[in-house]
């Protein structure tokens, strides 16, 4: 029992230590796009991206037909 206990918590460990790389999902946008603070067309452009542009998924479910993002410069918002 205190093995498997030691066992979860070195997982449970590895997991904060790690976070993105057990299930980050990365996409490459393949048109420009506006990284927007939230999912609505009339939320406020953080930054024009340009085809190309590596992203990360933060969720990789849509809210209202917008993916909350992650750029290579950390930036966080919705496309």
């Amino acid at each position: 029992m205190k093995n498997a206990l030691k066992l979860g918590l070195i997982c449970l460990a590895l997991l904060a230590a790690f976070p993105n790389s057990a299930s980050a999902q990365q996409a490459t946008l393949n048109h420009n796009a506006n990284l927007r603070r939230d999912p609505s067309t009339s939320s406020p452009i953080l930054a024009h991206l340009a085809s190309g542009s590596r992203l990360t998924l933060v969720d990789a479910t849509t809210d209202s037909g917008f993916y909350r993002v992650r750029t290579e410069d950390d930036q966080v918002g919705c496309i």
